[in-house]
């Protein structure tokens, strides 16, 4: 039972099959908020049963504590901060118990790629139909688009016009791009499979999975580290201007689209030590736009994965996850860490999705996993 347990959870990782709560705290100006409705996943359910059966009390260090306490403690959505907050620590035990599994890569195998090759053929599909396929799939995640829908992403093609970017059962194209990264790097597959992922990802159209699809065929691990503190300063970059006041350009599209401009920047200003609290980005964003700003599309994460953190844990817990990340030495946690810089630079799906959230874990997992770093 256990096995099959583990299995199922595996396999149905990519999956968004859940259950949408909407109390207050989920709206924001009027306007349902998907990142901060409290979702209970199938995935969920299955990670809880699997815990059930292979429990063992986890050795956390005590900083973590003292982070999550203090972040709800000074959250400006103390009630959102704290369901999110239990919602990642269903994960961490995860990650813990995944610490202590024997022959864990040689298990995952099977499921994993199974459901790789499911996402991908759905992909290629899509791209194919200029549009959802439907049906049953819409259990595993998929949405339903064709051409017209509103704000689905899109690729000009010149002269060809526009193609729709395929989703598979994802939220977004960049989201299914950084999730097929991490499969890439976490398994030694045969040349076939490895080749069909790296079709699948250049098929994104994601330019940041791209181009770490192209640095990650340098094995230097210097050069990786080198690149990977790069990324991270590249990430943070916009905080130039709240040392240098630089007026922020309404319009801007490098600011407006990739990191909400100076709004953001207020925020992190304002909540420098502490924080807005796990998930309160948003509503604090909402206090700095202008009413007429305010919209569905504007009321979104900062595409910058530095950026979010520090605004969400501020610097404390931003100092913290960079004490322990920097203990990572082998070369399957710095490509993890790669991965995760570069596409990260512009994108926040690491901190905000379930599915590349669940797949971290298991990628960290087996980089850190007692047994597998003995089999090195």
């Amino acid at each position: 039972m256990k096995k099959i347990i583990f299995w199922l959870l595996i396999f149905l990782i990519p999956t968004q099959l859940g259950l949408h709560f909407w109390p207050d705290f989920s709206f924001v100006a009027g306007f349902k908020i998907d990142y901060l409705s409290p979702t209970i996943y199938l995935t969920d359910l299955i990670l809880i049963v699997y815990l059930i059966f292979s429990w063992k009390k986890p050795a956390i260090n005590p900083l973590f504590f003292i982070l999550i306490i203090i972040n709800i403690f000074f959250s400006t959505q103390p009630l959102l901060s704290l369901f999110f907050w239990s919602k990642l620590s269903l994960y961490f035990l995860l990650f813990f118990s995944l610490l202590e599994v024997r022959n864990l890569k040689k298990l995952i195998y099977t499921p994993l790629l199974a459901s790789t090759i499911l996402v991908i053929l759905i992909q290629f599909v899509q791209l194919y139909l200029q549009k959802s396929i439907s049906g049953p799939l819409y259990l595993l995640g998929e949405r339903a688009f064709n051409f017209y829908t509103p704000n689905i992403a899109k690729l000009n093609l010149g002269n060809l016009g526009l193609i729709i970017r395929p989703y598979s059962i994802f939220s977004h194209p960049n989201s299914l791009a950084g999730y097929l990264l991490i499969v890439l790097v976490i398994q030694k597959w045969s040349k076939p499979i490895k080749a069909l992922i790296s079709v699948a990802i250049v098929l994104t159209f994601s330019k940041a999975a791209i181009l770490t699809l192209i640095f990650l065929q340098i094995k230097n691990i210097k050069i990786l580290r080198k690149t990977i503190v790069v990324a991270l300063l590249a990430g943070l970059l916009p905080l130039l201007v709240i040392f240098t006041n630089i007026n922020y350009i309404p319009g801007d599209s490098f600011l407006t689209r990739a990191y909400m401009g100076y709004p953001t920047l207020e925020i992190i200003k304002q909540n420098f030590f502490t924080g807005t609290g796990l998930r309160a980005f948003i509503p604090s964003l909402a206090k700095h736009l202008s009413p007429s700003y305010l919209s569905h599309s504007s009321l979104q994460p900062v595409h910058s994965l530095p950026l979010l953190m520090l605004s969400e844990l501020g610097i404390f817990g931003l100092v913290l996850l960079a004490t322990i990340i920097k203990k990572f030495e082998n070369p399957l946690l710095i490509q993890i860490l790669f991965v995760i810089a570069l596409t990260g630079a512009v994108d926040h799906y690491w901190w905000t999705l379930p599915q590349n959230q669940l797949i971290l874990i298991l990628a960290l997992a087996l980089g850190l996993n007692k047994y597998e770093q003995k089999n090195r």
